[in-house]
Order: structure tokens, then C-alpha cells, then sequence
């Protein structure tokens, strides 16, 4: 499954055309969601065996993307432009059905219709988490989990010390406390303003 995420200040889509033989039956009204994250959603070929799976994960990415951008909405919107090994239909609106029952329980969640050409408006918030990309299938890692190299862990224990050279070339320890930078008067320094 390939994804992007959009958090979009709304987003409008409308029905306009059958695009499959057997796309669902939809009122062709236009709708309006604002303040959400939206879903683009691809489904392929590898996740048609593992339904359940790919819909949890779906589901999981989703959620933790809406929490982190800090919105209750949910837009899932098919969009078979991601990928070139698209999953039969039948088992794409599985899933996504399916991942729309997951995020039900803690979202507010719009599915737009699958297997029609749609008209869409989308305004993109624009800040760094407002646009992302997954690749994902349901399996699941066997795997144990590898130890934490030994570099890691000794980047863990490091205390960084910061100083300041100023113009004469004196050398001045700082830290920060309580929000404040104490050890040097940048008020004083001409280049430092």
C-alpha cells in the first residue's frame, strides 16, 4: 500500500463519473471537510492476502499522523495514482472499509467514493508534517528486535557544553535555565544582536 497524507484546512470532492464497472453507489453531492487529514490510498496487489493486516496498519499510520498534526477528521480518499500494481478492486474497498471502521472509534472519518472520477479542492496547511508518504504491507517483522549499537548508547550518556567567542576573543560558558541563556550579555555585544 502506498499513502499520502495531507492535513488540509478542507477538502471538497464531488462523484462525477463511474470509473469502474462496479464502483459504489453513491449520492454524487459534493462534500466539505475542514480541519482534517487526508488519506490518499492506494491499494496493490501484495496486500490482497492480507486484508485485516494492511487495514490495521492503514488505520495505525493514519491515526498517528491525525495525533500528531492534532486533528479528530479523517478523510480516506482512494487514489489509484500511487501505484502501478493496483489490487483488485473488491479488496481495495476491503480494506479501506475496513480501516474506516478502525479510525470510527476514536475519529471522525469520511470515506470518498471508491471507482469514481472525482472533483476535488484541497487546501494544503503547508507546514513540515502537512505533507508525508508511506509504503507499507501488512507483514508483520519475525525479527527480534537487534541490540542498540554500543555508539548509541554512548551517545545517550553525553552532556553538551556550549560556549561563546566573542569580538577580543574571550570564551564564555553558557546554559540555559528556566528558557533564559545565563553566562553571556548579548545585549553588550554589537555582532551578537
Amino acid at each position: 500500500m502506498k499513502i499520502i497524507t495531507i492535513h488540509a484546512d478542507y477538502i471538497k470532492y464531488k462523484p462525477i463519473k463511474r470509473a469502474i464497472k462496479n464502483a459504489e453507489k453513491v449520492d454524487t453531492k459534493e462534500t466539505k471537510v475542514e480541519e482534517c487529514l487526508v488519506v490518499l490510498i492506494s491499494v496493490e496487489k501484495c496486500d490482497e492476502d492480507k486484508v485485516k493486516e494492511v487495514a490495521e496498519k492503514l488505520a495505525d499510520e493514519a491515526s498517528k499522523i491525525a495525533d500528531q498534526v492534532n486533528t479528530r477528521s479523517i478523510v480516506l480518499y482512494p487514489y489509484a495514482h500511487l501505484s502501478s500494481d493496483l489490487s483488485h478492486p473488491d479488496k481495495a474497498i476491503e480494506i479501506i472499509k475496513e480501516a474506516e471502521q478502525i479510525l470510527k472509534n476514536s475519529y471522525n472519518v469520511k470515506r470518498a467514493p471508491f471507482g469514481w472520477y472525482k472533483s476535488f479542492e484541497l487546501s494544503c496547511k503547508g507546514h513540515p508534517l502537512s505533507e508525508l508518504s508511506r509504503a507499507f504491507s501488512g507483514e508483520v517483522s519475525k525479527e527480534p528486535k537487534k541490540d542498540i549499537s554500543k555508539a548509541v548508547e554512548a551517545e545517550k550518556k553525553l552532556k553538551s557544553s556550549w560556549y561563546v567567542l566573542d569580538e577580543k576573543g574571550n570564551l564564555s560558558s553558557i546554559k540555559i535555565k528556566d528558557n533564559k541563556i545565563e553566562g553571556f550579555n548579548f545585549s553588550k555585544h554589537k555582532n551578537f544582536v
